[in-house]
Parts: C-alpha cells; sequence; structure tokens
C-alpha cells in the first residue's frame, strides 16, 4: 500500500514490484542469468546484495542505544526503514515520489541545507522559503506555513549550518495540521542528547526522519542514508528506487561500522569537549559578534569582517564554510581533533593582529 500523497500516477500503479531480478551472489551459485564476467573471481563482480534487511536490523537495534531515543521495541520494524545512497539521495527519491513537477511546492525554512531547494528545482517544483524566527533561527513561523498548500516541509534539527534545535511543541503542531509530508532532518542528531522525532514516526504518517551516516558515524565516502517513515512512505521509495543503488562495498562497511557505535559515543563526548572550549575561546575575540548555541559537531559564528578572517584561514590552509549567504557575516566551523583546533585558533590570532596593525 503506498501512501495517499504519493504521485497519482503511482497510486494508479497496481500489484506493480521493483524491476530488480531474481539472483544470487552465493559464490557456490552457478550465475548464468546476468550476463556477468564468470571468469573473474573479484567478489564485486556480482551485483550488490538486494536485501538489506541484515543493515536495517542492526541499525534497528542500535537506535536507542543514544541518549535521545526511548523506543519501544515492538513499535518500528524493518518495513519503517529505507536504506538510501546518502541524504541527498532520499531527498531525490522523495520529492520525485511524492511531487507532481510543475504543480506541487515544497516549503524551506531557512537558514537550510541548500540541496532541498536545489533538488525540488531540478525536478520542476517550486519552493517556499519561509524564515526561521527567533535570534537563533529556532523558531517556527506556524501560521506562514499553514497559510500554504505544499507537498512537503523540509525542516532540520540540529540545524545547518547554525546548530540550534526546533521547539518539539512546535513541530507538533506543524504535524497536526499540515497536510503534506514533514521532512525532519537530523542528519546530526547523534551529537545531540535531546529527543529525536523518531520516537514520533508511528504516531503521525506524514512524519519522514532522515537519517545520515556521513557525520557521527564517518561514513561519508560510503553515500549511506536512512529513511525512517511509515510503511506506505517507505513503500513509495522502494517502488522509485534505482536498480542495485547501493554499492556491495558500502552494505558490508555499514554492517562493520554499526557495531562500532560505543567508539562513536566516545568521540562525540570529545567533540563536546573541544567544542565547549572553541566556543569559550571565540567568545573573548574582538574578532566575532557571536557565536551561535550548537547542538551539533559545529559552531557558527557571525564576524564583523568574516571575509577577511575566511581569507587568513584559508592562507593557513584551514577551510571553513562561508555560511555568509545564509546568516550575514557567518563563517560555520567544524570541531576537528585537538591540535587541528589549536592550529585554528592560532590563525585566528594571527587575524586580530592584522586588526591591530
Amino acid at each position: 500500500m503506498f501512501h495517499k500523497l504519493a504521485r497519482k500516477h503511482l497510486l494508479m500503479l497496481k500489484n506493480i514490484t521493483t524491476a530488480i531480478p531474481g539472483y544470487s551472489n552465493r559464490s557456490d551459485s552457478i550465475v548464468l542469468n546476468l550476463n556477468l564476467n564468470n571468469f573473474s573471481s573479484d567478489k564485486y563482480r556480482f551485483y550488490p546484495e538486494s536485501n538489506v534487511d541484515s543493515v536495517l536490523l542492526k541499525y534497528l537495534s542500535c537506535l536507542d542505544g543514544f541518549g535521545h531515543i526511548k523506543l519501544n521495541k515492538t513499535s518500528l520494524k524493518i518495513e519503517d526503514l529505507f536504506l538510501s545512497s546518502g541524504s541527498a539521495g532520499a531527498i531525490d527519491l522523495i520529492i520525485r515520489g511524492f511531487c507532481e513537477p510543475n504543480q506541487d511546492s515544497v516549503i524551506i525554512a531557512s537558514p537550510a541545507f541548500p540541496y532541498y531547494s536545489h533538488r525540488a528545482h531540478l525536478e520542476n517544483v517550486s519552493v517556499i522559503d519561509i524564515p526561521l524566527l527567533g535570534e537563533n533561527y529556532d523558531t517556527l513561523n506556524i501560521d506562514k506555513i499553514l497559510a500554504h498548500e505544499a507537498k512537503i516541509l523540509f525542516l532540520c534539527s540540529p540545524n545547518n549550518p547554525v546548530g540550534t534545535l526546533l521547539k518539539q511543541s512546535e513541530v507538533e503542531t506543524i504535524l497536526k495540521n499540515f497536510a503534506g509530508i514533514v521532512i525532519m532532518d537530523e542528519a546530526y542528531i547523534e551529537w545531540s542528547n535531546y529527543p529525536s522525532y523518531v520516537e514520533w514516526i508511528k504516531k503521525y504518517d506524514n512524519l519522514i526522519v532522515l537519517r545520515s551516516f556521513s557525520k557521527f558515524w564517518g561514513l561519508a565516502g560510503v553515500r549511506a542514508g536512512m529513511v525512517i517513515a511509515s510503511t506506505p512512505i517507505v513503500s513509495v521509495l522502494h517502488l522509485i528506487k534505482t536498480m542495485f543503488s547501493f554499492p556491495q562495498s558500502s552494505f558490508d562497511l555499514l554492517i562493520n561500522k554499526i557495531n562500532e557505535i560505543g567508539i562513536h559515543l566516545e568521540y562525540k563526548n570529545k567533540m563536546i569537549k573541544e567544542r565547549n572550549k572553541l566556543c569559550e575561546f571565540l567568545a573573548n575575540m574582538d574578532l566575532v559578534v557571536r557565536v551561535f548555541p550548537s547542538e551539533a559537531n559545529y559552531l557558527l559564528v557571525q564576524f564583523h569582517d568574516e571575509k577577511a578572517v575566511f581569507q587568513t584561514l584559508l592562507d593557513s590552509n584551514i577551510f571553513v564554510a562561508n555560511s555568509s549567504m545564509q546568516v550575514p557575516h557567518s563563517l560555520r566551523i567544524s570541531i576537528g581533533l585537538e591540535e587541528e583546533m589549536d592550529s585554528l585558533k592560532i590563525a585566528l590570532k594571527k587575524c586580530c593582529v592584522a586588526n591591530l596593525a
């Protein structure tokens, strides 16, 4: 069963299955139905595993290993999970599965991840920007959002690039009253100790939670993401996904990585320590206008002259994100190793000296 908000022509398709053919990649099977290179002995000569249930089960079992999730063990099942080619791949599929080109619209709440609007424009779907309110960009303009009949609302908590969290009471008001799909991008939630919206999936069938393996899990090169949503939404994504879209090498790496959750929780503690130290350092610099509170592995910092700071850091071979197009005069600085943060501080002190000269 497909979700009622799926594109109309998808809802009309009956008893259709994905185009992935039956096959075996067992080494003791004689595979003569896929025109493979059977002369090769490389394990990647086969198409990737189409059944990813083992990854989904392992991920599901670790979800409540974080302080921000208290799952009922029977609430979510693997049919509510979809393994995607990164969060970007999930965004592609969701827009293509639910938005009618040249007809539907999506809402973004800026500042936001630019790919939301970029992908929508590529699919000929109009974009409505209803900016976040408040000095920390953590308040939704509920009345304006509900005044539009958009198909999808993109939200992000912790926010990228700011790092602040949305208010759950406001998000719930949206979920109860918004007629379309609400996407909560939680690419950075594992760095936070605050509640996740995963717990709300069974309560609201119009909610999609996006997760990424690129950030907390340290697998940006694997291109893996997770969609957590009601089964009817996930069914739409399975229908329209590209054949063999998840590489076998990525599959193997994910299985191993999820077993290492303990190590990554240690990384999280180290990150928080370095984030706090950097925040204190920046707060005492004349260069800095303000440092935004953050629940992610980065700080958004407003400078009096962000262009000069950006160039000084670049001259020191330190790369930060210039986010001034989203938040005026701001740079987004990822939290790195202690020695990397020390190099950053040295470079920032150079900016102070240059300003005094």
